[in-house]
């Protein structure tokens, strides 16, 4: 065993006996999860406060570590006193649902999304609540209304219409504070809740914490938002022993008010700090070229689990209309050749590598891979979910969202008259979740092809539809109307790839990475050291992220008149190279 290899081990160690409080910056691939879980199958709980909080931003890794508890012959650390979840459940469950004073049982959304007919009107003009983004400064308790994004139809409606952006706005919070009142939260208006609540009682918050748990662990922390770290800063100044698990690097989350600055002034407050530099992910190459991307000067990751790999392949690209990629010099379809390169530099154990091809937004994929855009219409929207359910590339995350939207569309066809979410709708007409559920995958899978036409046919299915007893369709309430837009059609060789988002693939890994790397400003950035507003960084940050996703094969695929200039610079930086 070399030396940095039983550094790496030793690092790990650390930070599964360490006492909190705790700040482990931990590189891509370090295992985060098993030094969490470690951690927690490893370190005896106090004698008065008998549990162990585990929180994660996802329910994929959420899932991991309970799974792993179980695995690992101890199902009991998986339940009471402790806690494993997401940090939106643990601000909602402990910081804010026993504090709250509403009329019905309060019930928390993944977003506004979920309440089709939350819509802000003014004058003649609606447009869905979902459609804005609240932000929020914990210095001085100021919330706010962002622009929508722009060129969406809700920036369309808002400049064409005769109220002013101020106007709006206003009419926004209210909307939002009229939904609010009537029991119905989203993560923004959580955290501002369990803020409150923290800062102006933190006898009656915090207290209930301390009695329960000896540690909150959190996971992924440069993904919180400056709102989470003051949070956490709160539970940390009354006395919460906290480990807090993360890696400024992969701060990507700008737009969502992740701020990286705030989270190393965070990392400050903290006595001890671990920092983790094996990575048990990726090829030593991979390793090398993700350093030149860090802000830091901080050598490259230990690759601990491959001694060595194929060099980065740089692929000369044609960028066309439509998500339409091919090989600048043979006009060679850009994923046909990426598939290649995978089966090619495949390992003789894995006969079948996974191939992941990434971008920093849908507009550089394929139409057919473009799946839920916000602007969509509803019976377009319908469509991505039946095509995501023919898909074998399909996440269970995005499984759940395509069932969910059918869920909508039969509860707006059976009740028309109720109005909220989909819970408080089945609680008020006594359905079943998991009835509807069943109704929901088995409508979608009967539908048929999506056309431009397709709505007189899901029309048709909706009125065929054996409803559950109690349902009341009235005419043509819930039908729905216009026509499917840019679905297109997933080709069989895709299923041999995914193709999605940087952001989306965050958490992901593969065996081969292929970056789509079309903007320009971004390369110079990157190769001459330029990028140093914090838009330019996040952007770097953004494109790290997408490297470190590769476990044996990274390829960047350029404009050709830049692929000399990004090889000069790697193989400067000794990064083993090869155009192809």
């Amino acid at each position: 065993m070399s030396q940095d290899i039983e550094h790496a081990q030793t690092q790990q160690q650390q930070a599964v006996v360490a006492d909190a409080p705790v700040f482990v910056q931990a590189c891509p691939g370090a295992g985060k999860t098993h030094v969490i879980v470690s951690r927690h199958l490893q370190r005896p709980t106090g004698s008065l406060r008998g549990g162990r909080a585990l929180v994660s931003f996802t329910r994929t890794a959420r899932d991991q570590m309970k799974t792993r508890c179980i695995t690992e012959g101890r199902p009991d650390l998986a339940q009471f006193p402790h806690y494993i979840g997401t940090l939106d459940g643990f601000i909602w469950q402990f910081l804010v649902s026993p504090h709250l004073q509403t009329p019905q049982s309060a019930q928390l959304l993944e977003s506004w999304a979920q309440l089709p007919k939350a819509k802000v009107a003014l004058g003649k003009g609606t447009i869905a609540l979902s459609a804005f983004t609240f932000t929020f400064d914990p210095d001085t308790e100021r919330e706010d209304v962002a622009a929508p994004r722009e060129n969406s139809s809700a920036a369309t409606a808002v400049s064409k219409s005769m109220y002013s952006w101020a106007r709006w706005k206003q009419a926004v919070l209210e909307c939002r504070d009229q939904w609010r009142e009537r029991g119905y939260f989203t993560g923004h208006e959580a955290r501002l809740e369990a803020l409150r609540n923290v800062r102006t009682d933190p006898v009656g918050t915090v207290v209930p914490l301390r009695s329960r748990f000896t540690e909150v662990i959190v996971d992924e922390a440069q993904d919180c938002s400056i709102t989470d770290l003051a949070i956490l800063d709160e539970l940390r100044i009354n006395g919460i022993p906290l480990v807090v698990v993360a890696d400024p690097d992969q701060a990507i989350y700008g737009w969502r008010q992740a701020d990286p600055a705030r989270l190393l002034s965070f990392r400050g407050t903290f006595g001890t700090r671990i920092t983790l530099t094996g990575n048990r992910r990726s090829a030593p190459p991979i390793c090398a070229l993700a350093a030149t991307l860090r802000t830091s000067n901080r050598r490259p990751d230990i690759s601990v689990v491959r001694s060595s790999g194929p060099a980065v392949h740089l692929i000369p690209t044609k960028f066309g209309k439509a998500g339409k990629t091919t090989h600048s010099s043979t006009g060679q379809d850009l994923l046909d050749l990426v598939l290649g390169l995978a089966d090619h530099h495949r390992e003789p154990e894995n006969p079948n590598p996974s191939v992941l091809v990434l971008a920093r937004k849908h507009a550089l994929l394929p139409p057919a891979l473009r799946r839920g855009e916000p602007d969509s219409n509803t019976i377009t929207r319908l469509a991505r979910a039946h095509q995501c359910l023919q898909s074998s590339s399909t996440k269970v995350t995005e499984l759940e969202q395509a069932c969910l939207l059918a869920e909508q569309v039969l509860l707006g066809y059976w009740y028309p008259g109720q109005v909220g979410s989909v819970t408080r709708i089945c609680r008020a007409v006594g359905l079943s979740p998991a009835v509807l559920r069943r109704h929901a995958y088995a409508f979608l899978q009967a539908l048929p092809e999506p056309s431009r036409e397709w709505a007189g046919e899901v029309n048709a299915r909706l009125k065929g539809w054996r409803p559950p007893v109690g349902a009341a369709p009235s005419r043509g309430k819930g039908l729905l109307r216009g026509k499917v837009a840019s679905v297109g059609q997933q080709q069989q060789r895709q299923s041999a790839a995914r193709l999605t988002t940087v952001h989306q693939a965050k958490g992901d890994e593969a065996d081969a990475v292929c970056v789509l790397l079309s903007d320009n400003e971004l390369i110079d950035g990157w190769i001459t050291g330029s990028a140093t507003s914090a838009e330019a960084q996040e952007e770097l940050r953004v494109l790290y992220v997408a490297v470190t996703r590769a476990r044996r094969l990274l390829i960047l695929a350029a404009p050709e008149y830049r692929i000399d200039a990004i090889r000069d610079f790697l193989v400067r930086n000794q990064v083993p190279t090869r155009v192809t």
